[in-house]
C-alpha cells in the first residue's frame, strides 16, 4: 500500500489548485458513505469548499457515532461541513470578502438528510440524533447556510469517501481544479 502511495504522489507532484476569474463566489460540498467500516462499522465524511472554483480546504475522516442509516451518516457529515462553513464564512468576512456568504451553499447527494435539515417531522426516527448535528436547523433558519441537492456522479466530495477507479480520479481531480504546472513559464519581474 505504501508503495502504491509513493507511486501516486510521484506521478502527481506537478499538479496544482488554479482558481479562474470566470467562477466566482463560495460554495462547498459534503458526502458520506454508510458504514464500510467492516469492523466498527463507522462511515466515513468528508467535505470541500471552494473559492472562485478552487478548492481552499477539504477533510475526509471516520464519524465518531455510528449512523443507523445513509441519511444519518449524510447529515452526520452536513453537520462537520456546516461547522467547516460557518468558520470559514468568518474567516473570508475578516478578510473583506462576502460574495455567496448569506448563505453559504453546502451541496450534498442524499436527498433524506437535506430535507431533515429543514424539517423536524422526522421525529420518530431521528429523535436518537445527538443536538450537536441538529443546530443545522438552526442555521438554515437563520440564512447561513442552505443545501443543495446534486446527482453523485457531481458532487465533488464523492471522491473522498469511496474509492476512485482511473477515470473517476481523473473526474474528481478536475473538479478540484487541479491542472499541471510542469508547463507553466515563471512570472516575470
Amino acid at each position: 500500500a505504501a508503495h502504491r502511495v509513493l507511486r501516486y504522489l510521484g506521478h502527481t507532484k506537478a499538479l496544482g489548485v488554479t482558481y479562474h476569474g470566470k467562477e466566482k463566489g463560495f460554495k462547498g460540498c459534503s458526502d458520506s458513505d454508510w458504514g464500510a467500516d467492516i469492523d466498527t462499522r463507522s462511515s466515513t465524511s468528508g467535505y470541500l469548499f471552494f473559492l472562485h472554483g478552487g478548492v481552499i480546504t477539504w477533510k475526509t475522516g471516520r464519524q465518531k457515532t455510528v449512523a443507523l442509516s445513509s441519511t444519518e451518516a449524510e447529515y452526520y457529515g452536513l453537520s462537520n461541513a456546516t461547522r467547516e462553513a460557518l468558520w470559514l464564512r468568518s474567516l473570508l468576512r475578516s478578510l473583506g470578502y462576502n460574495e455567496g456568504l448569506d448563505p453559504v451553499v453546502i451541496e450534498g447527494d442524499n436527498q433524506g438528510s437535506l430535507a431533515l435539515t429543514e424539517n423536524p417531522e422526522f421525529h420518530q426516527r431521528t429523535k436518537h440524533i445527538d443536538i450537536k448535528h441538529h443546530f443545522l436547523r438552526q442555521e438554515v433558519g437563520e440564512k447561513r447556510v442552505a443545501f443543495s441537492y446534486v446527482e453523485t456522479t457531481k458532487l465533488a466530495a464523492d471522491g473522498l469517501t469511496k474509492p476512485l477507479n482511473g477515470m473517476k480520479h481523473a473526474a474528481f481531480v478536475q473538479q478540484l481544479r487541479l491542472e499541471s504546472w510542469a508547463h507553466t513559464e515563471p512570472a516575470k519581474e
